[in-house]
């Protein structure tokens, strides 16, 4: 097995994989270029995601779907979305600009004054992104990065942006 692909044969270095149909990559894999996955980040909704992580799978399976509640994909914005609370480290004084997660809300809302930041994301109707939950942080430093909370069902493409990882070893 690799990952969760049947390896059919192995081709020189590389292996052929049992690949899905329709899948979009080549089935011949190098080796060499594998690395371990570390951590499995908790995406924040898996309504188009193929292949969740097996770390969520169970309480997936616990949830009834329904599909009243989905859009046609036709239907859905064409922008990218993430959702996710302010994990990672400790914000005690406003430093908290500086983090990985608070900076990416920032950049691709377009509240960066840094030109980097306004050439690289340009096209800010592309992104929606926000923070989900402002923890890990004195009282004072939360207040200041919290955001009203949105609905992601109705996006085509989901980010994750990992803070403290959900890990599988």
């Amino acid at each position: 097995m690799a990952g969760p692909y049947t390896i059919l044969e192995q081709v020189g270095h590389a292996y052929r994989l049992d690949l899905p149909t329709g899948i979009k990559i080549h089935p011949v894999i190098s080796a060499d270029k594998l690395r371990k996955a570390s951590n499995d980040p908790k995406l924040s909704s898996f309504g188009d995601i193929v292949y969740p992580s097996p770390l969520y799978i169970a309480t997936l399976l616990d949830r009834q779907y329904n599909t009243s509640k989905d859009l046609l994909w036709e239907a859905k914005s064409k922008t990218l979305y993430w959702a996710g609370s302010t994990t990672g480290s400790y914000a005690s004084d406003p430093t908290w600009h500086d983090f990985h997660r608070q900076r990416f809300v920032t950049m691709v809302n377009g509240l960066s004054t840094s030109s980097l930041s306004r050439a690289f994301y340009n096209d800010l109707d592309t992104y929606h992104v926000k923070s989900t939950a402002v923890i890990q942080c004195t009282p004072v430093e939360c207040e200041r990065q919290k955001h009203d909370l949105m609905v992601q069902v109705n996006k085509k493409a989901l980010i994750t942006c990992t803070g403290i990882n959900f890990s599988s070893t």
